[in-house]
């Protein structure tokens, strides 16, 4: 029953309505609207909440039986009263018809508005009854049928008591406790461990004054304690306190398990990522299955080569004692080897059912493996059936991602440091056959390439000829293979020859997409890549899809590293042809031509010592010339480009020697360098002695001569006249001078010694207006 009920009253006659809101008004619990039409009533009806409507037959717009249909329409549970001065039997049926709740005449006696009271609450009660029995039973169907458990409880006692009511199904199936069990006794004495009581007292006492809950608690159930998130709401809170309550309780534990483990498995990984060697993973992997999973029968196997097969690396005590000493499986062999041969997870809740079973006999009867890339294989087992839940298997396959990639990374750190050093060993190599073997080397024991080689170009320029190749080419080809420019009949000779023409490389994951060429190699996987004009280097193996991102990344450092290598020795042999020429053609010059002007020299000495003229100092000035000449022209083409030993050499001691060595008259010089520079003494000493005889010649024996630091570099400079703007740049060229009585080879000389020592030469305008030679790109030491 409501508290006051809430009448609509529809009369078009207010002498007829007044006196029936009187009576309203004297009843304590109803309260009345009054209208005088269908529409104004419908109005009200839709924007207002009313308990009960009280109807005239005779309305202006509609009769009150057209009134009940209607409002039916949107309420057919509302009480409707038709109250009407016109009633018959036959409006009583039709009222009734409609689904009129009462039909009452106005006629019917004095106290027909006390008996239309009376009838309103009757009406108004058995329909609050009638909802709520269906809100009862919709509670109950929902308490029922909660996927989540729930206890209905009664506080009784003054609060000291909070009793089980009811519980529903899912309780039962989530706390392992029948109904009969529980229903009755105090909640606390059912679900709440003993070490947890505090702690629920305080969440009584809130339900009990009224106050919603939400939070997590452990709960003890027939299987021991578990975690749940658990919501609790008060009812019958009229008074000071709840009457009872509902409480939800749903299971987090396995949630919370997941959390956990994620939180302690990433702190695992964490020290994954720490790990130097492959072993130490293996070990760390080992240890989190055991420690953070809760698997304690696992080991980790890695494969090696020498043995072709999956060797244990590490293990638990708990393994061994289910296996004993681990076996090594052989790819393909067994779970394990299946899962690493084909590099997918396997994943056996009875290991009987399993085809590739390993030991018939053995006592294991769950089993994961899981592979670990091309590394290995991580195992993990139960002597138990069912043994691994989602989460087992989930975060196990996330430990094996994880070391994956950290067995990825310590390979990639160990391919690039060989690689460096093969990369040295490439420098040294003296030979363009050394080269090659070196390449293939690298590139079958470190890569992966098992069919690898080089080939490089024959002198006709139109065959790719095999100059290394891996051992397995010979036991794998009926005959070293070869390439033809133009072989038509040749698709592989047309993609060799087209990676060397574009000197773009080219990669091709699986022959096998390439018909032409999957009949001609037993490759699967190749990668060819160009030598500049040297040839091709070829990379394959038997197997598709072999190289990934990185390995491509390091067959590129690999090939560019040989090709400088190539392109070094390439030059060293020229260099040691022109140096064979130079040197034939420097003897040729001292023979031929000192000889002549050592005899010009010496009849210019008898003439002196038998006449007296004019004409012989130009002469021997000129035989001078021209053996200064000879000279310097020989010092060029014997050192040309090269440097020697590089060595620590101070400027201001370098520069001192040369200035005492050479003839500088009258001039001064100043030091301002205390910089320790990486040269050849020897040669330095020659570029000093250049620049100060060219100073001196050029500048005036009494000139000023300042030898200084720059970023990067040395100065030398004097104060004579310098060099014209418009000359500089081909100062430097051989034969390049302002005075008719020298070489012009001196700048030359100290370009050329720049040149062998890396280092650059200009020149410029001087502070006091004289030359200024800048050296720059010089390496120094630090004091």
């Amino acid at each position: 029953m409501v508290d006051r009920i809430r009448v609509l009253h529809i009369d078009p006659e207010p002498e007829s309505a007044a006196p029936i809101a009187g009576r309203f008004e004297r009843a304590d619990d109803i309260v009345v609207e009054v209208v005088s039409d269908a529409e104004e009533g419908l109005d009200r009806i839709a924007s207002a909440t009313f308990d009960c409507v009280v109807s005239e037959y005779a309305l202006p717009e509609r009769t009150g039986i057209e009134m009940v249909e209607r409002v039916r329409e949107d309420r057919p549970r509302i009480p409707f009263v038709i109250y009407t001065g016109e009633g018959s039997e036959a409006i009583a049926s039709d009222a009734f018809a409609a689904g009129a709740t009462d039909y009452l005449p106005k006629d019917a006696g004095t106290d027909r508005h006390d008996r239309l009271v009376e009838r309103i609450r009757t009406a108004v009660d058995r329909t609050c009854s009638v909802e709520r029995t269906a809100a009862d039973d919709r509670l109950r169907a929902l308490f029922e049928n909660a996927p989540n458990s729930v206890i209905e409880g009664e506080i009784v006692d003054g609060g000291d008591t909070h009793r089980i009511r009811a519980v529903n199904g899912a309780f039962e199936d989530t706390f392992g406790y029948e109904s009969s069990e529980v229903v009755g006794s105090d909640i606390a004495d059912v679900i709440v461990p003993a070490d947890r009581m505090a702690e629920h007292r305080t969440v009584r006492s809130r339900i009990a004054d009224g106050e919603p809950i939400l939070g997590e608690a452990v709960c003890e159930t027939a299987d021991g304690e578990r975690e749940f998130l658990v919501s609790g709401i008060p009812w019958g809170t009229d008074g000071d306190h709840a009457d009872g309550w509902y409480v939800w309780h749903t299971d987090i534990t396995e949630r919370k398990r997941r959390a956990n483990a994620i939180e302690e498995l990433h702190t695992a990984t964490g020290a994954l990522v720490e790990a130097a060697t492959a072993e130490e993973v293996a070990q760390i992997a080992a240890d989190a299955l055991r420690d953070v999973l809760d698997l304690p029968f696992n080991g980790v196997h890695f494969y090696d080569e020498s043995e072709d097969g999956l060797v244990p690396v590490a293990w638990t005590s708990e393994a061994e004692e289910i296996v004993g000493a681990p076996p090594t499986f052989t790819p393909g062999e067994g779970i394990a080897g299946r899962a690493y041969q084909r590099r997918e997870p396997r994943v056996y809740q009875d290991i009987t059912e399993a085809p590739e079973l390993f030991n018939p006999d053995t006592p294991i009867r769950s089993e994961m493996a899981l592979p670990l890339s091309d590394h290995g294989v991580m195992l993990v087992a139960s002597r138990e059936r069912d043994a691994f839940d989602d989460l087992d298997v989930s975060m196990a396959r996330t430990l094996a991602e994880h070391a994956t990639a950290v067995l990825h990374r310590i390979e990639r750190e160990r391919v690039l440091e060989e690689l460096q050093d093969r990369t040295q060993q490439l420098m040294r190599a003296s030979t363009t056959e050394e080269i090659a073997e070196i390449a293939v080397d690298t590139a079958g024991g470190i890569l992966g390439g098992q069919l690898s080689g080089v080939h490089l170009v024959d002198d006709s320029g139109c065959r790719l000829e095999l100059a290394a190749h891996a051992e397995s080419v010979e036991s794998s080809f009926d005959e070293p293979p070869m390439y033809e420019r133009g072989a038509e009949d040749d698709p592989a000779s047309a993609v060799v020859w087209g990676a060397f023409d574009s000197g773009e490389p080219r990669h091709i994951d699986d022959i096998r997409t390439h018909e032409s060429l999957a009949a001609e190699t037993p490759s699967r996987s190749v990668i060819v890549h160009p030598l500049d004009d040297h040839g091709v280097f070829i990379v394959s193996s038997t197997e598709p899809n072999a190289f990934d991102e990185p390995d491509k990344t390091f067959i590129e450092i690999l090939a560019t590293a040989a090709t400088a290598a190539l392109n070094r020795v390439e030059h060293e042999r020229e260099l040691r042809r022109r140096n064979e020429q130079l040197d034939e053609f420097a003897g040729l010059i001292s023979h031929d031509l000192r000889n002549p002007l050592n005899v010009a020299q010496g009849r210019i000495s008898l003439a002196r010592e038998e006449t007296e003229t004019d004409h012989l100092d130009p002469a021997a000035s000129a035989v001078d010339r021209a053996l200064s000449l000879l000279e310097e022209s020989l010092a060029v083409a014997r050192r040309g480009h090269d440097e020697g030993d590089l060595e620590p050499v101070e400027l201001a001691s370098a520069i001192s020697e040369c200035w005492m060595h050479t003839d500088t008259a009258e001039a001064e010089l100043i030091v301002e360098t205390e910089r320790t520079v990486r040269a050849d003494p020897s040669r330095l000493k020659q570029l000093f002695e250049n620049l100060i005889g060219n100073a001196v010649k050029h500048a005036g024996e009494d000139c000023r001569i300042t030898v200084g630091d720059i970023p990067r570099g040395f100065y030398v400079a004097d104060d004579g006249p310098g060099i014209p703007a418009d000359e500089r740049d081909t100062a430097f060229e051989a034969g390049y001078t302002t005075d008719d009585g020298s070489t012009g080879y001196g700048l030359y000389i100290v370009q050329e010694i720049a040149n062998a020592h890396g280092w650059e030469v200009a020149v410029a305008e001087g502070a006091d207006g004289g030359a200024r030679f800048e050296v720059t790109g010089v390496d120094t030491v630090d004091s």
